[in-house]
């Protein structure tokens, strides 16, 4: 056992010293330039060219087209899955995406965690035609009838 007699001049110079931390909510320090936070979309600068989807690896962006006419877009980023590793914005050729310095991004509900609209839902056809090998749709035998 080690002598007990050098960890009182430790205790004592740490009772008059500064604290190390700061009291977070009351106290924040400075914030870095390069804080990687909430990640906003400019819509005017974006062209649909969806590389960040692409690059993404949490698949949290979706971009979905708003206006058939013009080629507007706009991109649904869900901070619930998002990692906040930069790829998105690194990858996007017009640099429509940026970080802000908004790191507070806890919430009671997961539904307020992707901003932007709620995507419609996508229906899926319930049977796929089969092709043939020629390209041409085979023709599909209906349920009652047995197939050769």
């Amino acid at each position: 056992m080690k002598w007990p007699g050098k960890i009182i001049p430790l205790t004592l110079k740490q009772l008059v010293s500064k604290p190390s931390t700061v009291s977070y909510p009351a106290g924040t320090e400075r914030q870095f330039p390069d804080i990687r936070g909430k990640v906003i979309h400019d819509a005017k600068l974006c062209v649909g060219c969806t590389a960040c989807m692409r690059d993404c690896p949490s698949k949290a962006i979706d971009i979905v087209r708003i206006s058939e006419t013009e080629k507007k877009f706009q991109a649904f980023i869900g901070t619930d899955t998002c990692t906040f590793c930069s790829q998105c914005v690194d990858g996007c050729p017009k640099s429509a995406l940026q970080f802000t310095a908004d790191f507070e991004l806890a919430t009671l509900s997961r539904e307020s965690m992707t901003y932007g609209s709620v995507l419609p839902p996508v229906e899926m056809p319930v049977e796929m035609p089969v092709e043939t090998a020629a390209g041409a749709p085979a023709e599909v035998p209906a349920k009652d009838e047995p197939v050769a």
